[in-house]
């Protein structure tokens, strides 16, 4: 009985009442988080329960987002509550051996997460072909290992 008038009233006042989040991270992710390590990196993310999005950002000592310089695309993050994991990718640009700009997604999964912080595994390069495609395997064969880094991200002030 609850439920249905919770549901009226949001109806009836026009209020977008949030649904509860499932899955990892259970908890709303939206918001500004910093790397805790380096507080010049920002990440602006959206939560909207199965889906999260954002992007990063350079942060002044104000907080303020540094502008972008003229033509510099978005480092933009897309990731998914899916059974257990938060993970996706992170979409930004990369250059080939000869100079050359491709677009590229890197991995990304959230670990641990509390409502403070955000234990952050991201791939951070991933070597191309002059076509702008993943080079997958080594001269001798072998496969090309994937350059993982971990982060931990916080609310800023905390």
């Amino acid at each position: 009985m609850r439920a249905i008038f919770l549901a009226l009233f949001c109806l009836s006042t026009g209020l977008a009442c949030k649904r509860a989040q499932a899955g990892p991270c259970a908890f709303d992710l939206g918001g500004v988080w910093i790397n805790a390590s380096d507080e010049r990196y920002g990440y602006r993310l959206e939560d909207q329960g199965s889906q999260v999005t954002g992007e990063f950002f350079l942060r002044q000592p104000s907080g303020a987002a540094t502008p972008r310089a003229p033509g510099e695309a978005a480092v933009t993050l897309a990731l998914r509550r899916d059974g257990s994991a938060l993970a996706g990718t992170m979409r930004s640009t990369a250059l080939t051996a000869a100079g050359k700009s491709c677009e590229v997604e890197f991995t990304v999964k959230v670990g641990t997460c509390t409502p403070e912080q955000l234990q952050v595994t991201s791939e951070m390069t991933a070597p191309l072909d002059e076509q702008c495609r993943r080079i997958q395997n080594l001269p001798d064969g072998g496969p090309v290992a994937r350059d993982l880094a971990e982060f931990l991200w916080v609310r800023p002030g905390k």
